[in-house]
């Protein structure tokens, strides 16, 4: 029980990691204040890192990420895909 506590704090540090690095790729204009902050869809990034999306909404839940540009919560780095509604 103990080595799959462990092994499992170990998977979300490294999902953490993987979710930092995957967002200094598509937000490092914003980081270096060159640009306003465009969030990145959660649908894109689930695939490019290889978990399901709600994976990484509870990988995201409750943390934050210090930046060159103050404190952020990690979700707000991330939308969602808009559902289509239709209208009659």
């Amino acid at each position: 029980e103990a080595f799959e506590f462990l092994r499992n704090l170990d998977r979300r540090r490294s999902l953490l990691i993987e979710i930092g690095n995957f967002l200094v790729e598509r937000v490092h204009q914003f980081l270096c204040g060159e640009v306003d902050l465009t969030p990145v869809m959660i649908e894109e990034a689930a695939p490019t890192l290889g978990v399901p999306v709600s994976t990484i909404l509870y990988a995201l839940r409750g943390k934050y990420v210090q930046t060159p540009r103050g404190i952020f919560p990690l979700s707000r780095f991330f939308t969602r895909r808009k559902k289509h509604v239709k209208s009659w």
